[in-house]
């Protein structure tokens, strides 16, 4: 795995996977189970504009994970056929991903904090975005330390699109909007962290005007772009404005292959992991 950027607000590493174990990882997406992430309501995460994403179920890298992410108090009441099919190991070809991810956890303390501290284990999920979907700007400050993008496609051409989009936003996240009588919010204070559904809290601005997300993004105006080139590891810090700009019509039909999910803080998991829409 090889380390081509980093900033404080992302990482970037190219070559993740040996060939075999990327090649499988294209055959596991290619056989996930898919739904259109609004096949049973809006999901705000997506704003109107950003197309119809499909997502895989959600994966959990351990069980500690998965107990915390389903609010469980310990392993018993976690369903057997969640243990089995959605906990690593799993028995698929994600697993090395996993495997991979797991490994060089300690890489990244700068970006997501210590592994036991900060955060006890991640979520993983496949995504597809055809041509026209995107993600638009936002905050990722639901009860994580913090997320990371996989790009699984065997190819991608820089007129397709789908190019993660990071801001140059210092201290955006310290702004942003709350309603009344709500504290700011901390990723490092369970207290004000726990009371953010990650749905309510990931937007820069609100779900149908972007006036205060117009405002703070244009006052520097700048950034920096990631194109989603193949068995490339993105680290994501949280609080940074990002975007997935939409795929373009010359993408055709090709799609934005990627596994994503987030990094669980031990005092509190995501609760709705089918609203979650990592980058």
């Amino acid at each position: 795995m090889k380390l081509v950027i980093e900033t404080p607000s992302f990482a970037v590493y190219d070559d993740v996977l040996q060939a075999p174990a990327f090649d499988r990882i294209w055959q596991y997406v290619q056989r996930e189970k898919y739904t259109w992430v609004h096949h049973q309501m809006w999901l705000k995460a997506w704003r109107l504009s950003d197309g119809s994403p499909l997502a895989g179920p959600v994966i959990y890298s351990d069980e500690t994970t998965a107990r915390i992410a389903n609010q469980c108090e310990d392993r018993d009441a976690l369903p057997p056929e969640l243990v089995r099919d959605f906990v690593f190991p799993t028995g698929r070809h994600v697993d090395g991903l996993v495997e991979t991810i797991a490994a060089h956890g300690g890489d990244w303390t700068e970006l997501i904090g210590r592994r036991g501290d900060d955060w006890v284990g991640f979520t993983v999920r496949a995504f597809l975005y055809p041509q026209g979907a995107g993600l638009s700007w936002h905050l990722d400050l639901g009860r994580y330390s913090g997320a990371y993008i996989y790009y699984a496609h065997p190819t991608w051409n820089v007129k397709w699109g789908g190019e993660l989009m990071v801001a140059d936003d210092a201290g955006i996240a310290d702004t942003a909007p709350r309603e009344p009588g709500r504290p700011a919010f901390d990723p490092h204070d369970p207290t004000t962290s726990s009371i953010y559904q990650p749905d309510q809290s990931k937007r820069v601005g609100q779900h149908l005007d972007n006036a205060w997300e117009n405002e703070k993004l244009m006052e520097m105006g700048t950034g920096r772009y990631v194109f989603p080139k193949p068995n490339r590891l993105v680290i994501v810090a949280p609080g940074c404005a990002h975007c997935i700009n939409p795929l373009t019509a010359a993408a055709g039909d090709k799609v934005r292959a990627t596994i994503t999910g987030f990094f669980i803080t031990p005092g509190g998991g995501v609760t709705a992991p089918d609203t979650k829409a990592p980058a």
